[in-house]
């Protein structure tokens, strides 16, 4: 095999958001590789639960990562591998200016997203992970009372442009600390930039004893760069953001066509 170990971002790359569904085809190709001695991990901004729920539904097992790399935990036994975040000044100061800008805010925090006004993220969450939703009424002071670690900010719209405009913006006037992105259109991610999936992938990659020539990732969004942009092979899907793809040392199929599978059968098939 060329690759020993594969990360995959999981909406967009290796499966659908409602019904957490993959493709027979991928999960099979998947099953084949780690039997044959592979290791693969998928690499999400998903809150913890709603990753570890698909690794366990598809039988994958090793670590996972949450938050965009925030979280590392052992899918089989829950333990924690890794938790790291934003502290809570930062937090509140974005939480003023996400208001500012007629955000709907999220902060998710470890096996909870805690919220103020329901939004699409809100209710995709209420959908598959129903427990783990915390109604506030003021994140504010939730963050100043409540919360020890924030594993990422999202501030919500339903405007893809307004949300392109402000991540632009906001990292500008942050200057790195947060760092923002997106797994979604209409999506703003704030991390600690320490924390990110490309730190994640050489943890994971160390955790395992993986040389990085022998990392392949692969994803399709913004908050895919630290994932892609590194010294192992990253590869975009086909229809990846723009962003993505000028990072990536490979461009493949659309997510239609089942890119995860289609790279393993490429590179990991003795």
């Amino acid at each position: 095999m060329k690759y020993d170990l594969i990360f995959s971002d999981f909406d967009g790359t290796l499966g659908e958001g409602l019904g957490n569904k993959i493709e027979k085809e991928t999960v099979e190709a998947i099953h084949r590789f780690m039997a044959s001695g592979g290791k693969f991990v998928i690499c999400s901004g998903r809150m913890l639960a709603s990753v570890r729920n698909i690794a366990l539904q598809y039988g994958f097992t090793g670590p996972i990562i949450a938050y965009q790399g925030a979280i590392i935990s052992d899918i089989e036994s829950g333990k924690m591998l890794f938790e790291g975040g934003l502290d809570a000044d930062t937090t509140i100061n974005v939480i003023k200016d996400m208001r500012k800008d007629g955000l709907a805010i999220a902060l998710d925090c470890g096996e909870y997203i805690c919220y103020e006004k329901s939004s699409w993220y809100t209710k995709f969450y209420e959908q598959n992970d129903p427990n783990r939703l915390i109604k506030a009424d003021d994140l504010i002071e939730y963050t100043k009372n409540k919360l020890k670690c924030i594993s990422k900010i999202c501030g919500v719209s339903t405007d893809a442009d307004k949300v392109k405009e402000i991540t632009q913006r906001y990292n500008k006037e942050y200057g790195g600390f947060p760092i923002f992105n997106s797994g979604a259109p209409c999506l703003i991610e704030g991390i600690n930039p320490k924390y990110g999936k490309g730190f994640a992938v050489k943890f994971v990659a160390d955790y395992l004893g993986v040389p990085l020539e022998k990392v392949m990732t692969v994803g399709d969004s913004t908050n895919d760069i630290g994932l892609v942009q590194g010294e192992w092979h990253g590869v975009a899907v086909g229809d990846a953001v723009e962003e993505l793809k000028q990072v990536a040392k490979e461009v493949t199929v659309p997510f239609k066509d089942q890119p995860v599978k289609m790279l393993i059968e490429k590179y990991c098939n003795d």
